[in-house]
């Protein structure tokens, strides 16, 4: 009688390296995703920061030109930039976006969201020495920390790093 040697398939110990394999590759996917998500939301804050910076940056010039350089409202107050929305001002002055998006004079989240943060868009005052220091003063639900004196708005929080080194609150 003729013997059947039916040796088709894989030995338990292929399978397991090749699951071991798949395990590996599977980690360095992971983290690499991981990083660019990090990558990823940096990048929609600095942007948002930007944006921000530049808006502030058109008013105050516009505030200038209308005489307000050396006054208390020669920058935006803080109830402005969390209302997106300028008040009690010239009426040729009030009303303004400080950027494109919602704005309502209740508004309380209507800045872009510090997308590292949770999404937090809640704006705080600080004084002129903690902005220079850039000394992080907001506490919880805060994405930004601005100074009515100079103008001067940051990351309200030190957490993370770019790709630079640098803190969030040097960006």
């Amino acid at each position: 009688m003729k013997r059947l040697n039916n040796n088709a398939g894989f030995t338990l110990i292929e399978l397991l390296v090749v699951l071991v394999i798949i395990g590996i590759l599977t980690a360095i996917a992971v983290t690499r995703y991981q990083d660019l998500t990090t990558e990823a939301q940096i990048g929609a804050t600095k942007g948002n920061l930007a944006t921000m910076k530049g808006g502030i940056s058109l008013l105050h010039a516009r505030f200038l030109l209308a005489g307000y350089g050396g006054t208390a409202q020669e920058w935006l107050s803080v109830a402005e930039l969390n209302n997106n929305l300028t008040s009690g001002r010239t009426a040729a002055l009030d009303g303004l976006k400080v950027i494109e998006g919602p704005s309502t004079p209740t508004c309380t989240a209507c800045m872009p969201p510090n997308s590292v943060i949770s999404s937090y868009r809640q704006v705080t005052a600080v004084t002129t020495a903690q902005a220079d220091a850039r000394t992080v003063a907001g506490g919880a639900g805060i994405g930004w920390d601005y100074d009515p004196a100079s103008g001067q708005i940051y990351v309200a929080q030190t957490t993370p790093t770019d790709s630079y080194g640098n803190a969030a609150n040097l960006w």
